[in-house]
């Protein structure tokens, strides 16, 4: 029930606003602790509501607030279009080269087989972008960042072969990692909330989050908590 001891934690989504929704209280639990958090977003985000590109400017602004609040956490953005994302071999050597400069323990992302969610509180198809980036990171844990024979341009340049030790999959149909965030649900709510540009999403995604949480608690014994796929990976 406690975060898992990592001090090392990589998380691979494809929008702004992915990270605090679906783990940022264990991700303030880690830095909290000592941990070292580097959030990896694949998309501009620029279909998230009416704007385009302007839209995506904001995101990425939003997105550096946001993982300030969990904690002094490091915000990275990629170039590709919200929406349209692929498990492609250019997102996996952009995802490699990240993960070969950080070399984390962890990695936290999809779980890219979910195509659908059920709570206590709702139902709902799994974007498209979410179940791409989940691949796509997986497939570079292994073997794409393990392995000098993947992308040998980045040896040239530093970024040396490492192995992550953990996967930590979100949005899982068999969960078997409970995180107790009911001490850190405010943080992670405040992290979201620095999206303000998707206030209005879902009806409110604070409190679509505050609900989401809730109805993990509820199975577990807790107040609130992140439900996670957890990989422990023996090589």
């Amino acid at each position: 029930m406690e975060a898992p001891p990592v001090q090392r934690a990589l998380v691979v989504v494809p929008h702004p606003d992915d990270a605090e929704f679906y783990c940022g209280g264990t991700l303030a639990l880690l830095t909290r602790a000592g941990g070292a958090v580097r959030i990896v977003v694949c998309t501009r985000g620029q279909r998230g509501g009416r704007g385009g590109e302007e839209l995506a400017s904001r995101r990425r602004a939003e997105q550096e607030a946001a993982a300030s609040l969990l904690g002094q956490a490091e915000a990275v953005v990629l170039d590709y279009s919200d929406g349209e994302l692929t498990d492609s071999e250019e997102l996996r050597r952009e995802i490699a080269a990240e993960v070969r400069r950080f070399r984390p323990d962890a990695i936290f992302t999809f779980d890219p087989e979910h195509a659908y969610v059920q709570t206590h509180s709702y139902t709902y198809l799994e974007h498209t972008d979410h179940r791409a980036a989940g691949a796509a990171a997986l497939a570079v844990a292994y073997p794409r960042a393990a392995l000098p024979t993947f992308y040998p341009e980045q040896l040239e340049h530093g970024l040396r072969p490492h192995r992550v030790g953990e996967l930590f999959l979100f949005e899982s149909p068999q969960p078997d990692c409970f995180v107790d965030i009911s001490d850190v649900l405010d943080v992670k709510l405040a992290a979201l909330a620095a999206h303000e540009s998707q206030a209005g999403v879902w009806g409110g995604q604070v409190e679509v989050a505050r609900r989401l949480a809730a109805d993990t608690g509820l199975t577990c014994g807790r107040d609130y908590a992140e439900a996670f796929k957890r990989l422990r990976l023996s090589f």
